[in-house]
């Protein structure tokens, strides 16, 4: 994972939260931005979404400076006050050679007032020359403004991988596939309108699933977590359709599942029951229990249903299944888990159990660390 560092210059949403200096906040009241630690996951969220969000916003924004700074309209206003001084200039003149003609003026004083006309006309078409270029000059800087306004913003995402924070109602779809690692999905609380989270269950799991919680348009979800013992955030899913759930042990080492695992067992999935409209779930665990003590003496151990159903599962059968440190299945039962035949060198009590109820299931493989005294 490739971590940016923030510009102190810039005002920044950090995934969920606001950073930012007060000078970029003068500067820039209304921009926000959000940064994803995770390039990747940057790339396939975000990144196409934020050019288009940054391209069109420079376009409406020229679109609507145009239409407010009126530069034709101000440009033919200008025009119009200078050909309605001429035409009183020209009134004038023509007072003046009438009054030549009847010999009220003499050709002195003709020449004297006809001087003061042409430095007035003159006078005002260099004032309006200068009005024209000023009004140039103001929508050159309006628009050079907007041009650096849009270099800048496409600079955040290309160089730092900043996007504006207004593009998030525009997502709907998350998808996660192509992502090398995705186990920080921080800031995605954020995205309110996304209906549809899919991950590759073999790429790195997500180790924090709080962010689901203020998703609250999800229909669908397919990924792999890890540090998960209960459902209960996503409580908040009304929406969710599907859940499509694989959560990783960790194992250590390759011997298969001989090996210990190191992340928690999901035993409590009864958070879905709140979830009215959920028509299909597939739930798959790896990971471990409370680890227990025993005495070295002790040579066999019973526990009573650990596994916490939610009600898409009433009326349906769960079965356990516990094994030897040979791995050969030792017990079957529909609520209780019993090891006989312990020797006291045992790293872990092994199992498994499964339920299927029409389009929901739940398995899992489970193991209870030991620790002999």
């Amino acid at each position: 994972m490739k971590c940016w560092k923030l510009l102190a210059s810039m005002s920044v949403i950090f995934l969920g939260g606001v950073v930012g200096s007060s000078a970029a906040q003068a500067e820039k009241p209304t921009e926000n931005y959000i940064q994803f630690s995770n390039t990747d996951l940057l790339e396939q969220v975000l990144a196409y979404k934020g050019r288009n969000y940054i391209d069109n916003k420079y376009a409406t924004d020229v679109e609507k400076f145009e239409i407010e700074f009126a530069y034709a309209a101000k440009e033919e206003s200008l025009n119009v006050d200078y050909e309605a001084e001429l035409k009183k200039l020209e009134a004038l003149l023509a007072e003046l050679d009438s009054k030549l003609s009847n010999g009220e003026l003499s050709k002195e004083e003709y020449d004297k007032e006809t001087e003061k006309i042409d430095l007035q006309s003159t006078a005002f078409y260099e004032e309006k020359e200068q009005k024209l270029e000023l009004l140039a000059s103001e929508y050159e800087q309006g628009i050079t403004s907007l041009d650096k306004t849009h270099v800048e913003e496409s600079d955040f995402l290309n160089t730092y991988g900043l996007v504006h924070k207004n593009v998030l109602p525009t997502i709907e779809v998350i998808d996660l596939d192509w992502c090398q690692t995705y186990n920080n999905i921080a800031g995605f609380e954020n995205f309110e309108n996304v209906k549809k989270v899919t991950g590759e269950f073999g790429a790195s799991p997500i180790l924090d699933i709080r962010p689901f919680r203020g998703m609250t348009s999800l229909e669908y979800v397919r990924t792999a977590v890890s540090g998960v013992v209960n459902l209960d955030d996503f409580k908040n899913n009304t929406q969710l359709k599907v859940l499509e759930l694989y959560t990783v042990g960790n194992s250590i080492g390759d011997e298969g599942w001989q090996a210990p695992y190191t992340q928690p067992l999901l035993t409590d999935i009864s958070a879905l029951s709140e979830l009215s409209q959920l028509n299909r779930a597939d739930i798959s665990t790896q990971g471990i229990l409370t680890p227990v003590t025993m005495k070295k003496d002790t040579t066999s151990y019973q526990l009573y249903d650990p596994i916490i159903l939610s009600s898409q599962f009433e009326g349906a059968q769960l079965t356990y299944c516990t094994f030897d440190s040979n791995g050969t299945e030792s017990t079957r039962s529909n609520e209780e888990l019993v090891w006989s035949g312990l020797t006291g060198k045992e790293e872990f009590l092994a199992f498994e159990f499964d339920i299927q109820k029409g389009n929901f299931f739940y398995s899992g493989e489970g193991q209870i660390p030991l620790r002999w005294k």
